[in-house]
């Protein structure tokens, strides 16, 4: 009874009938394109009727398909045969519909509504089926959805067990149960339904994609999506609207903006003064720069974030255990300065300082010294690590990269005269990277115990003969090398492209952060 009863007083929020408004929306919005003008024929004559406005007229003789406008109504219908291609003609769809709490004047509902138009039998009669599948409430520091299992049936209609389930959190049914039908969002049910309310200032506005309710999910649970998204940091709301990494550089239960944000005064002015959309990625930084006692100004701050990207995460993480955010950044720009510089990116650097900083541990070098540990020319330095260290296979090393080459085996590809391969030893790795002059077959044991997906690129014309070596972490491309560690040429980054479509995005859609 504590279910019901508890599901009683979330359902005292709604009206106790579906609005007109509910109704017309349906049918003036939703099923718009849900207009036939029906043709029969006596003798020579054709007439229609049209499903809008329910009135027969005779046709200068309409073809079975064509967009024809209703003579009555005047609304654009599509023409169909009365005696064919009716066996499958259901239109279905679901829109979200927003209205004011029945009983808190401060907080707002929503509806997630499924339709159905049938005009399979009698198209004289069809009339829009319309029922509750989804039911939210938002209210000031609290929202909650219930959904209830729904389906079409043509003898009985909208068909449902009845029974409420609720959800342990906001989720919109337009990415998931509803998604192979049209979808919609009555956008000014939102307007009317937030005047009045703390709603109204919530900025909706502004994010405006798909149903809204993951949006009003996290606006009634943390309040400051409004002042966050004012002081320009929209990207911040977004990336948790789509779940998408924070870096706790966001205190959501703050009061205001300063606790929010973990800043001063003076950082605030500073952030604000800087004009640009901050993301998540943008505050990790300048929470580093601030912890390692680095301070620097938040113009640096966003020059780094654009120089490196968030697929760096994992190396600057290793990278910024050994030195401070600012004498890091300053050594990349000189090594990307250097006349003979081998990097195509501040990302680049990073991973071949991390490889120099490992292979010197392993060889006993001193990198409490900072001549060590920051070489004037890191490429060339690396360089003669890489030759000092001798990385022999033995059996358990190989037949564990034997067994993750089996497994990747679903990500090989082959397009425009390349072919791309998972790794199939240590030896091959070793043999890379002797062949290719760069330190790969140092990664072996990070490959077989699933660390790092190898993979190596041949021309198919060459297939035996090392070309690039790719490296992959967690569906994002870090290191894609040639000979010597160069960059990949133009060809090759549009085949590293056409792989990424084929075979990441459709594998895990997330963003790829592609160093090449």
């Amino acid at each position: 009874m504590h279910g019901e009863a508890e599901f009683n007083d979330f359902a005292a929020h709604f009206p106790t009938r579906i609005s007109q408004d509910i109704v017309d929306y349906a049918r003036e919005i939703v099923f718009l394109d849900s207009r036939y003008i029906f043709t029969r024929r006596e003798g020579k004559r054709q007439y229609g009727y049209c499903t809008h406005c329910g009135k027969e007229f005779e046709t200068p003789g309409f073809r079975h398909g064509a967009k024809v406008v209703c003579e009555s109504c005047g609304s654009l219908c599509t023409v169909k045969a009365s005696g064919k291609g009716r066996k499958s003609l259901i239109d279905e769809a679901y829109f979200v519909y927003y209205e004011k709490s029945v009983v808190n004047p401060n907080a707002i509902t929503a509806r997630g509504i499924y339709a159905v138009r049938d005009y399979r039998g009698d198209y004289r009669t069809v009339k829009t089926l319309i029922e509750t599948k989804a039911l939210y409430l938002f209210e000031p520091g609290n929202c909650v959805m219930y959904d209830r299992w729904m389906y079409y049936s043509d003898s009985n209609g909208l068909r449902t067990d009845g029974n409420w389930r609720r959800l342990k959190s906001i989720s919109s049914l337009f990415n998931s149960v509803m998604s192979h039908k049209p979808c919609f969002c009555s956008y000014n049910s939102i307007r009317t339904a937030v005047q009045g309310t703390p709603f109204q200032y919530s900025t909706w506005e502004q994010y405006k994609h798909g149903d809204m309710v993951k949006f009003f999910g996290l606006a009634a649970k943390y309040p400051c999506v409004e002042y966050l998204t004012k002081l320009g940091m929209r990207g911040v709301v977004e990336a948790k609207l789509n779940g998408e990494k924070t870096y706790s550089a966001v205190n959501w239960c703050g009061k205001n903006p300063l606790k929010v944000l973990k800043m001063n005064k003076q950082e605030m002015n500073e952030v604000r003064s800087a004009s640009v959309s901050v993301d998540p990625w943008m505050l990790h930084l300048r929470q580093l720069a601030k912890k390692d006692g680095s301070n620097l100004a938040f113009a640096d701050i966003v020059r780094i974030s654009r120089e490196i990207s968030e697929g760096y995460y994992n190396h600057l993480q290793v990278a910024l255990k050994r030195t401070s955010l600012g004498k890091l950044d300053s050594y990349l720009t000189k090594q990307l300065q250097l006349p003979d510089a081998h990097f195509g990116s501040k990302g680049y650097v990073i991973s071949t300082w991390n490889d120099y900083i490992r292979d010197c541990i392993q060889l006993g070098l001193d990198i409490s010294n900072d001549t060590v540990k920051f070489p004037r020319n890191l490429y060339a330095a690396h360089q003669n690590t890489i030759k000092q260290i001798r990385v022999k296979a033995d059996e358990l090393l190989t037949a564990k990269i034997t067994e993750r080459c089996k497994a990747l085996q679903k990500f090989r590809f082959e397009a425009n005269g390349f072919i791309l391969r998972p790794a199939e030893s240590s030896q091959e790795l070793i043999d890379e990277g002797k062949a290719l002059h760069h330190c790969v077959g140092t990664y072996a044991k990070r490959y077989a115990e699933g660390q790092s997906d190898l993979f190596v690129l041949r021309r198919a014309a060459e297939p035996d003969k090392p070309f690039y070596t790719m490296e992959i972490q967690r569906g994002n491309i870090v290191q894609c090398r040639g000979l010597r560690n160069c960059a990949p040429t133009e060809d090759v980054k549009a085949f590293i492209e056409l792989f990424v479509s084929r075979k990441l995005l459709t594998k895990k859609q997330a963003r790829v952060g592609m160093a090449v």
